[in-house]
């Protein structure tokens, strides 16, 4: 079995289990989506958008390389945009280079 398959099977295991639990909420590491292949990233962030009762945290690095209705999908289901100078979560990374 390869990463890509064992990525995928541990997202369904995920997405199962939120389903079938009470828990509220699921992250994906974007480590985990990154094994795909990009027609499966781009079904798995499908899959995401149809979930409305609970919630899903994932991250993005970059959306240059999903179709214009995965980016458009992205932009509008976004929460927290992180970005350097001035949109760190924790105010300015200054404390890092020290």
């Amino acid at each position: 079995m390869g990463d890509g398959t064992e990525s995928a099977n541990i997202m369904m295991f995920d997405l199962s289990v939120l389903k079938l639990s009470k828990l509220p909420a699921i992250a994906h590491d974007l480590f985990v989506r990154n094994e795909l292949d990009d027609e499966r990233k781009e079904d798995c962030i499908r899959l995401y958008a149809t979930e409305t009762e609970k919630q899903i945290f994932t991250v993005f690095t970059t959306l240059k390389n999903y179709s214009l209705e995965l980016k458009k999908l992205i932009e509008d289901s976004k929460v927290l945009n992180l970005f350097v100078n001035g949109g760190e979560l924790y105010g300015t990374n200054e404390w890092v280079k020290s």
